[in-house]
């Protein structure tokens, strides 16, 4: 997706921050800033996990955090948190944070392998409100589009 457009005519802000160089209840005053003064609609911070492993005082960094989440909500932004995980295929695959308690929705994005094949998986594994489907589904990420599909174990011949 060609995103400069957007960013050209003003309706996507993008925003780089050294977490060296911003407090985390600087950080939250800017995003606030900007949510107010633009009415932003959705809030993508990427990536969180880095953004917590640069700070000294990680657990007040969480609660400044999740005070940002509950004004966000409350403003009806919708807002996702972009975790990193340790290793790509096979069961060692590990997160640094555990940021399940922040969010109302926790989607796990993995990458697969079968028969020589990656393949992209996306699971709901949490879901506050409401009920959810907890099957494994496969991601396409094309040109044309992205397109979600129940997770077949047997590629089509």
């Amino acid at each position: 997706m060609n995103l400069r457009p957007f960013y050209e005519s003003g309706k996507l802000i993008i925003r780089d921050f050294n977490p060296n160089d911003i407090s985390p209840g600087e950080f939250a005053q800017v995003v606030q800033g900007i949510v107010s003064s633009e009415k932003s609609r959705v809030v993508v911070i990427d990536s969180f996990t880095g953004y917590l492993n640069s700070l000294p005082n990680r657990d007040k960094a969480v609660r400044d955090i999740q005070s940002l989440l509950k004004y966000l909500a409350r403003a009806g932004v919708l807002t996702m948190l972009i975790v990193a995980q340790h290793g790509l295929l096979g069961q060692n695959v590990a997160i640094d944070v555990d940021v399940s308690f922040l969010g109302d929705t926790v989607l796990l994005l993995r990458i697969s392998e079968h028969d020589g094949r990656l393949r992209r998986n996306i699971t709901v594994v949490k879901k506050r409100h409401g009920p959810h489907d907890l099957d494994v589904h496969e991601l396409f990420i094309q040109s044309s589009g992205i397109t979600v599909v129940p997770y077949n174990p047997l590629p089509e011949a």
